[in-house]
């Protein structure tokens, strides 16, 4: 039978439980509920604290970032432990342009070198007594790698023959500029002294400036052999470039002497000295006249004698349009 009355169709419907009806009684969600049927919403705030901490992290983090990328290279002259910046050790002549050589380096580089010979002939010119100065392995490394004869003139040249005199009479004395642990020698085994130069390829030429201005001499030996010696009487002028003969180099040898063996600081000197030959090493020579101001500041720092300071570091600074330094650092034996 057919009939026109609406067909009346029943629709479960869900308790709305907590669900509130809005004022046009339609079921409205609540916010929680709305926003949060997967999580969204702790989700969502726990993302938001992680960039707000990581942003707030960059901001603390970024001045002390920049800083660290502009501190400058440090060099150093003496010093032979493995810290870097021209830490404190025992002294030793090296000169160092940032990290000091560590053990490993200092085997390397003592492979197939007559390191005994080397004692040898320190033992015979230094007549220091026993725990005087420390004799540095990268000094030792570096009379090691030039010829015999070479060596033997800038270790023998050193002899004194008295109080502030020197001479190459080897009966004379213990040591130049002094005795004992006043002498040159003993001097350049416990002095550290520390450059600053800027980052990037210019460091080297800057090291030299520095180096020049405080009138500072440089002699490089030539390979393979090493039985030459070019000498720069101004390292920051190419034209003082010389080949040294007995006379420059037992000059020299007289004066407070550091020497270079690293690999890579090497080759960053040579490069700023415009050499065509890659050196072992080099020696840097330092005037009578800053070796005695040198000297009075060690003493006046802590008012202490030579023979009670293992090690003294200066600082080489720039004041007034010239180059002048401080004690940063000393420590007693």
């Amino acid at each position: 039978m057919v009939t026109d009355e609406p067909i009346i169709t029943l629709e479960r419907v869900e308790d709305p439980g907590f669900r509130d009806f809005n004022p046009n009684g339609v079921i409205d969600t609540p916010f929680w509920e709305r926003y949060n049927t997967r999580l969204e919403f702790p989700i969502s705030i726990a993302f938001g604290m992680l960039l707000l901490t990581l942003g707030l992290c960059i901001l603390v983090g970024l001045p002390e970032w920049k800083r660290d990328k502009a501190m400058p290279n440090i060099n150093t002259l003496g010093g032979e432990d493995e810290a870097g910046e021209g830490s404190i050790s025992g002294g030793g002549a090296d000169l160092a342009m940032g990290t000091p050589p560590t053990a490993d380096q200092i085997r390397e580089l003592s492979k197939d070198l007559a390191i005994g010979e080397v004692n040898k002939d320190i033992k015979e010119f230094f007549k220091l007594e026993e725990g005087e100065v420390e004799v540095s392995e990268s000094d030792k490394v570096a009379y090691a790698q030039v010829d015999a004869e070479i060596r033997k003139k800038l270790l023998g040249a050193k002899f004194g023959s008295g109080n502030g005199t020197t001479g190459g009479d080897a009966n004379g004395g213990r040591g130049p500029g002094g005795t004992g642990a006043s002498s040159t020698y003993a001097r350049a085994l416990r002095w550290i002294m520390r450059f600053e130069t800027s980052e990037g390829g210019n460091h080297g030429r800057e090291y030299l400036e520095q180096i020049g201005g405080i009138g500072g001499a440089i002699m490089v030996p030539v390979p393979p052999d090493n039985r030459q010696l070019i000498l720069f009487k101004d390292p920051r002028n190419l034209g003082t470039r010389k080949v040294a003969t007995d006379a420059d180099i037992q000059h020299y040898a007289s004066l407070i002497q550091f020497a270079e063996v690293r690999r890579d600081s090497v080759q960053s000197v040579a490069t700023a000295l415009s050499l065509n030959f890659q050196p072992q090493n080099f020696f840097a020579y330092f005037p009578r006249d800053l070796e005695e101001k040198l000297a009075a500041l060690e003493k006046n720092y802590k008012n202490k004698t030579a023979e009670q300071i293992r090690s003294t570091t200066f600082k080489v600074i720039r004041r007034g349009g010239a180059y002048d330094f401080v004690v940063v650092d000393q420590q007693l034996r």
